[in-house]
């Protein structure tokens, strides 16, 4: 719950933040504005969830009762090995979070459009019909 909370809370944010900022830069709407977009969003996404999903890992892996709980395991972690330590193994979890996160923004660009598109054929036709009653 702790790591979705973190990644989740970030990642449509971020998304419209990059969007935004990309076309501020002059690029224009389409794939290559919202793979862009997304990469930068996947990028920050698992920034935010390392860190809990190693401590977490970290408190599941223990043998014996090497730590009393979460923040526990947090200042131990980084006292004795630095402040890095809660993102190692960054670059494989990176590898598996950015195609998702590119695939499921990107495709709902796409949804989006193309249900604007229906939006804008059926909806005039709904308003004549309602106008005939």
């Amino acid at each position: 719950m702790i790591r979705t909370g973190f990644g989740s809370s970030v990642q449509l944010p971020t998304y419209f933040l990059a969007k935004r900022r990309l076309m501020n830069w002059g690029v224009e709407e389409g794939p290559a504005l919202h793979l862009a977009s997304s990469a930068v969003s996947g990028f920050v996404v698992c920034c935010f969830m390392h860190p809990p999903d190693t401590i977490m890992s970290r408190l599941y892996n223990q043998n014996g009762n090497l730590y009393k709980g979460v923040l526990d395991c947090l200042g131990k972690t980084i006292r004795t090995e630095g402040i890095f330590a809660i993102y190692k193994g960054f670059l494989p979890h990176l590898a598996r979070i950015l195609p998702h996160t590119i695939l499921t923004l990107s495709l709902a660009e796409q949804t989006n459009k193309l249900m604007r598109k229906v939006e804008g054929r059926i909806l005039p036709m709904l308003e004549k019909d309602t106008n005939r009653l």
